[in-house]
């Protein structure tokens, strides 16, 4: 409790005058409540942070392995290309070699 009635006895409003033990004992047992009630919102959020936390590796892990999959397709396509320019440059010249023939002949 949070009230400007609840530590009034340490506002000066009454000085030399002490609540009467039963408020000071609701007081204290109040301000554990409280306490206990933020330790218990503390752990809900660190269990969240854990979790989250926990998403992301496995998140980063699996964006990791994604990518390596995409880098070994790409590498994959390339070398089909280059093997295809490769067979249709040997054409080309096998063509040119066979016109250079025709023609000399």
């Amino acid at each position: 409790d949070t009230s400007p009635d609840a530590f009034s006895c340490f506002d000066g409003r009454r000085q030399g005058s002490y609540p009467a033990p039963a408020k000071m004992f609701k007081m204290i047992r109040d301000m554990f409540a409280t306490f206990r009630r933020q330790k218990q919102e503390l752990d809900v959020i660190r269990a969240q942070r854990l979790k989250l936390q926990s998403q992301m590796e496995t998140f980063k892990a699996d964006s990791a392995e994604q990518l390596r999959q995409q880098e070994e397709q790409t590498l994959a396509m390339l070398e089909k290309v280059v093997e295809r320019m490769q067979t249709e440059r040997g054409r080309l010249l096998t063509d040119q070699r066979l016109m250079q023939v025709r023609s000399t002949s």
